[in-house]
């Protein structure tokens, strides 16, 4: 082979779970002077538009005042606060759970 020459390695196209090369064998290959290869893969850009489904049209053309044409480049600014929930002045938090379950509920749910 000559030096600047372009090399085509005939290539077997398999797919073979499993059967890549980790970092530590890549580095006890290479500090063994065997021959290493490296190959990438590009995958080309499809400008090709997706049709969402009608009833996913429907719902969007029903609520298109309240979703923007254009996504904003940028999280808009950080406020003081933004999240708060009044609590009343001494109040204690609730000693009970929030529902009860029925019997065989609670004991697979504590499987």
């Amino acid at each position: 082979m000559k030096t600047g020459q372009p090399c085509v390695i005939p290539l077997k196209r398999e797919i073979n779970e499993g059967k890549m090369l980790s970092a530590l064998q890549f580095s006890k290959g290479i500090k063994k002077k065997e021959p290493t290869f490296l190959s990438t893969l590009k995958m080309k850009e499809q400008s090709k538009e997706v049709q969402a489904p009608k009833a996913i049209q429907k719902i969007l053309e029903e609520f298109k005042d309240a979703m923007p044409t254009e996504l904003r480049k940028r999280l808009s600014l950080r406020r003081e606060v933004d999240h708060a929930i009044k609590l009343d002045p001494g109040a204690k938090p609730l000693a009970f759970a929030p529902w009860h379950m029925a019997a065989p509920e609670l004991e697979e749910l504590r499987r």
